[in-house]
């Protein structure tokens, strides 16, 4: 589908889609911004003496009981995981939005553990617990 037809459908110009949507990919990430600081809300509510790795396992078994979109765990999610699977710039476009909350995640975790700037801990654990939950979902969405 065009930027043009679903301006139509929309009943809008086409200028008006890209005053809302950057690209045509990001009108399959309209929820970007919350999807990107989920990680970062997710680690900053956890319980008193709760690790990271446990309050993301909270959030995520929550969602699996919900079928929280979140992770990816809706109805229609395989729909939206087929379309995006087939197009090699909303792929491109997910990986993007996949990086940008590790790095949100990893700045959260180094500014808890007080880490220097170099140092590779809160990256690694924020690409552990995310590349998980997006596996798992991945998985989810697939069965």
């Amino acid at each position: 589908m065009t930027v043009a037809e679903v301006a139509r459908a929309a009943d809008v110009s086409v200028n008006t889609v890209f005053n809302y949507f950057r690209t045509k990919e990001d009108l399959f990430a309209d929820r970007q911004e919350f999807v990107e600081s989920l990680p970062v809300e997710v680690l900053r509510a956890r319980e008193k003496g709760e690790s990271a790795v446990r309050a993301f396992r909270r959030d995520f078994v929550a969602a699996v009981e919900t079928r929280g979109w979140q992770y990816g765990l809706q109805d229609g999610a395989d729909v939206f995981a087929k379309m995006v699977g087939e197009s090699p710039s909303l792929l491109a476009r997910m990986r993007e939005i996949h990086q940008q909350r590790e790095e949100a995640l990893a700045e959260a975790l180094a500014d808890e553990l007080d880490a220097d700037a170099d140092d590779l801990a809160p990256r690694l654990v924020a690409a552990q617990i995310l590349t998980t939950a997006r596996l798992l979902s991945d998985y989810a969405v697939r069965r």
